[in-house]
């Protein structure tokens, strides 16, 4: 009865074949669960240096979307791939990896503050060096290699 077959009798809301069409009309799926519609509207949200308080931008989020959506909108203001940026929502951290509304709920004109940090990096040469570097500045040279430094790690 339950596979290609009619349920209950009068097949109410239903087209004469029985099976919804177009015609007929759909509810909402938020109010029938007791949510309302606007709890899945776009929010837009400030971006702002943590410690000065300057606006980086504004960003749209949607239910769903990465936090890392954030770090992506503001990343040639804090330097692009040199620069590692964290975000909080007062004091808790947002990790690019949770999704808004899902594992954290941003309301419209809340504000994220990014704290930028330089990446480190070590690259070594063919002089026997290696050098550590935070974003485009070396900070240490580290000498003493018979031959290039081929592989670091």
């Amino acid at each position: 009865r339950c596979r290609g077959g009619r349920r209950g009798r009068s097949g109410k809301g239903r087209g004469r074949s029985g099976r919804s069409g177009p015609g007929d009309a759909a509810m909402p799926l938020a109010p029938m669960l007791g949510m309302s519609a606007s709890r899945h509207k776009d929010v837009e949200v400030v971006a702002r240096r943590a410690l000065s308080g300057d606006v980086l931008a504004n960003v749209s989020l949607r239910r769903g979307d990465l936090f890392a959506t954030i770090a992506r909108a503001v990343h040639s203001q804090i330097g692009g791939a040199k620069v590692q940026a964290r975000l909080f929502h007062g004091s808790r951290r947002l990790h690019g990896s949770e999704r808004q509304s899902l594992d954290v709920r941003l309301a419209n004109g809340d504000a994220v503050d990014i704290i930028c940090r330089p990446c480190r990096l070590l690259t070594g040469s063919a002089d026997g060096t290696a050098k550590i570097w935070s974003g485009e500045e070396c900070v240490h040279t580290l000498r003493g290699h018979d031959a290039e430094v081929l592989a670091v790690a």
